[in-house]
Parts: C-alpha cells; sequence; structure tokens
C-alpha cells in the first residue's frame, strides 16, 4: 500500500464531455501537483487521465470522470504516491495527505464554480 493514498470524488453537475478537456489540460495537473513531476500515461478521453509522478514522491494519479445520471458526472480523483526519498514519519504522512486532500478539494471545487457558473 502507498505511503499516500488519496481519494476524492466531487459530483459536477455537466456533462463528462464538458470536463474532459478541463481535466486534460496541463494547467490543471500543474494546479493539483504543483511540486511533482507528472506526465501522462493514459489519456481517457471523457473518462478522464492518468499521470505518472515523480520528483519528491513516485507513484501514480488518476482524474476519473463518471457520467452520473443523465447530467451530471462524478470527478474522482485517486493518488497513490510513495517518498523517493527518506520515508515520512506517520505524522508527516497525515499532514501531507492532509494538505494534498485540500488542494485536491479546492481545485475541484474551483472547477466545478466554472462549469456549473451558468447554472
Amino acid at each position: 500500500m502507498p505511503a499516500l493514498d488519496l481519494i476524492d470524488d466531487t459530483y459536477m453537475a455537466c456533462s463528462p464531455e464538458t470536463l474532459a478537456p478541463l481535466v486534460s489540460a496541463p494547467a490543471l495537473a500543474a494546479e493539483l501537483w504543483p511540486e511533482w513531476r507528472v506526465s501522462v500515461t493514459e489519456e481517457r478521453g471523457v473518462e478522464g487521465v492518468r499521470w505518472k509522478v515523480g520528483g519528491p514522491v513516485a507513484g501514480s494519479t488518476e482524474v476519473w470522470i463518471e457520467r452520473y445520471r443523465d447530467r451530471g458526472a462524478l470527478v474522482h480523483v485517486y493518488v497513490r504516491v510513495d517518498p523517493t526519498g527518506k520515508p515520512w514519519s506517520p505524522r508527516e504522512t497525515e499532514r501531507r495527505r492532509e494538505r494534498l486532500r485540500r488542494r485536491v478539494k479546492a481545485v475541484m471545487w474551483r472547477v466545478k464554480d466554472e462549469v456549473e457558473r451558468d447554472r
């Protein structure tokens, strides 16, 4: 199991087709993971993107877009990484997980505000 394993889900009242270009934009990855080196391993179209992660951590991350009912989408963010240097203490791991959780949620809410602006 990775040292840092995070799952976040956000409902957005728009189609996966609306979300896909936003999710696949390099700017989103840079906003979500500014201190990591990420490279696309799988461009999944309307279902999202998977990245390989390098730098101070190594592993993978994914944004999966799931169609929800007939008018929305669930956006699932998965992060599975380990430190590349010295292992983190349990306290440091929890600090990093919480900081990442807050950043992911803030970015997803910003995207949600953007796609739901005219609602």
